[in-house]
């Protein structure tokens, strides 16, 4: 494809080979136009450049009839330079008596109306009806003017990763003391290929909904952030030592850096496998204490004592460590929400205070 207005990299996120002009007309059968009219795009299928095409090459244009010089492109029909040309869209318009109409099988003359029958809209009513109910919902949707808008097959492949990054992105929103200054993300594996902006979205509406509870959604996620002159950088990497894929969250606050890890484990299973740099495996729901403490004999059983002096049941405690007798860090599956009060009488133990509770 050729267009002056994008990187490289960004065709090539696109899977779009990007080529100059004259490259793209020299090698291509089939030639689509989706450009605007201006001065500099005007006759831009012309004498000279139809000469440089391949023979038998097709050419569709559903952009604007002035992107095509008309009579060069019937004597290129009628030479048999040109194989077949589809045209919605006309230099005059509406099309009356015309060459054009006499070319037989070698034409397609449509009007430039797609979306003005009746099938159209009401499949066009029923769109935006899904779409607006996602959205009440608080689900993304593929279309909406202010978020990553992405194709269907293209939100398709990342779709498996919206929960997780944005149940990444909660966790760690439950953990901060504090205003968040920067927001670095880090996508490894296989989701390095991949459109990842709505991922970001998802992370951030995470992030930020402890704090503003109904109030953040996928629509105003990034402009919430924005104004509250949070710095989001995001980096990728095909490399992933341990994993498919992973999703690294890291947000620096005045005071502290929290660090989250996720993956999906064979397309279906959540995981988060890093806390603060501590190594774990946790399935990202319900409800969850999450305890830094000292690795030393005893600390469990005073977390179970604790918990069942509030008749606080646990069904589930994953530990994570660097090395023996270290900081490590506990996570406590128990069935439902600690009370404030409760919370507090763990966070008063020297060795438990830094607890935090965190619901998904």
């Amino acid at each position: 494809g050729f267009d002056p207005f994008i990187s490289h990299e960004r065709a090539e996120a696109l899977n779009v080979t990007s080529v100059d002009l004259e490259t793209l007309f020299a090698t291509s059968d089939y030639i689509s136009l989706h450009v605007p009219n201006t001065p500099e795009t005007r006759h831009l299928i012309n004498a000279r450049s139809l000469a440089t095409m391949k023979d038998g090459v097709r050419i569709i244009n559903c952009a604007r009839g002035e992107l095509i010089d008309t009579q060069a492109l019937i004597a290129a029909l009628e030479s048999g330079k040109v194989g077949g040309a589809a045209l919605d869209v006309f230099e005059q318009e509406p099309l009356k008596d015309s060459p054009l109409q006499t070319l037989g099988r070698k034409v397609v003359l449509t009007p430039h109306l797609g979306a003005s029958t009746e099938e159209a809209q009401v499949n066009v009513a029923i769109d935006v009806a899904r779409q607006v109910a996602r959205m009440l919902q608080g689900e993304p949707v593929s279309n909406a003017i202010n978020i990553p808008g992405l194709m269907p097959h293209l939100l398709k492949e990342v779709q498996p990763y919206f929960g997780l990054a944005e149940k990444l992105g909660r966790f760690v929103g439950q953990l901060l003391s504090s205003g968040m200054l920067e927001v670095r993300i880090k996508y490894l594996g296989e989701l390095a290929a991949k459109n990842t902006e709505p991922l970001k979205v998802a992370l951030l509406k995470g992030l930020l909904q402890p704090s503003l509870r109904e109030h953040v959604n996928y629509v105003n996620a990034q402009l919430l952030a924005a104004d509250r002159g949070i710095k989001i950088s995001e980096t990728k990497s095909a490399d992933s030592s341990d994993y498919a894929n992973l999703i690294c969250l890291e947000v620096r606050c005045d005071h502290e850096t929290r660090q989250l890890a996720g993956t999906i484990l064979g397309h279906v299973e959540e995981r988060i496998v890093s806390i603060d740099g501590f190594p774990t495996s946790v399935t990202p729901e319900g409800q969850l204490l999450v305890i830094p403490h000292p690795d030393v004999p005893g600390m469990v059983g005073e977390v179970g004592a604790l918990l069942g002096s509030h008749d606080v049941n646990i069904f589930g405690i994953q530990l994570g460590r660097h090395s023996r007798r270290g900081p490590a860090v506990m996570v406590v599956n128990i069935d439902e929400a600690l009370s404030p009060e409760v919370l507090a009488s763990i966070q008063q133990r020297p060795e438990f205070s830094q607890t935090r509770m965190v619901s998904l």
